[in-house]
């Protein structure tokens, strides 16, 4: 389905008790799981990734796809079940527009494909962190953006990351690094361990000279965390060998 994402909330960049994740461990995160599930999929059945069960033990969420062939359209939502109730809410659906083209978080028509992945629970099972990754099918010109969900207020938002942005290329400018012809990634894996809900994002060089970084620079960018509101950045570690990235929701082996 969609092979790659190479832009985080609509901008490209150029130049859980909690599982403890390192970056280096980041690639066989709940991303992949939903990748593959995705990418098994076939042109007009459906298919759902794993329950991710919530610190509380009575919340469950999931993602759920359909490749929908007339129009060819790859959909997919988020669902949450109460599990003393066992109702269900779908809190993210995909968006189309008359054209039958998919609108993401910006109010821009792009691509036929829109996958919605169910990343973490956070500590206190209030919000839900989800990645959406939209754009043509079987294209690497994508859009990457992460929600958050409030179960109190009901709201959902995309978190903003032009601060994110400038904080991390500030970090490497100052430490020698040329970010001409430089793209670069971000993935939200986690929550930094602190007291506030603070997303914890993966950055990682996806194309660029190694000439323009620091000797020994091995494409790590770092593992950063911002509010939910995308404010204050910090670099949580520039070591992706560190055990820095919480999840606090349990990934269920059933399918829901």
């Amino acid at each position: 389905m969609i092979r790659k994402a190479c832009a985080v909330s609509g901008v490209v960049f150029f130049l859980a008790a909690a599982q403890v994740c390192s970056a280096g461990d980041s690639l066989d995160s709940i991303r992949r799981v939903c990748q593959k599930a995705f990418w098994e999929v076939q042109p007009g059945a459906s298919v759902t990734t794993p329950e991710i069960l919530a610190p509380n033990k009575l919340l469950v969420a999931w993602s759920v796809a359909t490749w929908h062939q007339a129009p060819d359209v790859f959909r997919s939502a988020v669902i949450i079940r109460d599990e003393r109730t066992r109702t269900l809410q779908t809190i993210l659906r995909t968006q189309t527009d008359d054209a039958g083209k998919i609108v993401g978080p910006n109010p821009k028509a792009w691509g036929n494909a829109d996958q919605f992945c169910v990343i973490d629970w956070s500590r206190d099972s209030r919000h839900l962190l989800i990645q959406e990754v939209v754009g043509p099918m079987e294209s690497d010109n994508t859009a990457l953006y992460v929600w958050v969900y409030d179960l109190h207020t009901k709201r959902r938002s995309v978190i903003p990351v032009s601060a994110l942005h400038r904080a991390i290329t500030g970090h490497w400018t100052r430490k020698g690094a040329n970010f001409r012809d430089v793209a670069y990634v971000l993935y939200a894996d986690g929550w930094e361990d602190s007291e506030a809900p603070r997303p914890a994002f993966i950055a990682k060089v996806f194309e660029g000279s190694p000439t323009n970084f620091p000797s020994g620079f091995d494409g790590f960018l770092g593992v950063w965390s911002v509010s939910l509101s995308g404010a204050a950045p910090k670099l949580v570690t520039d070591d992706r060998n560190l055990n820095v990235v919480r999840r606090y929701g349990q990934v269920q082996s059933k399918q829901p």
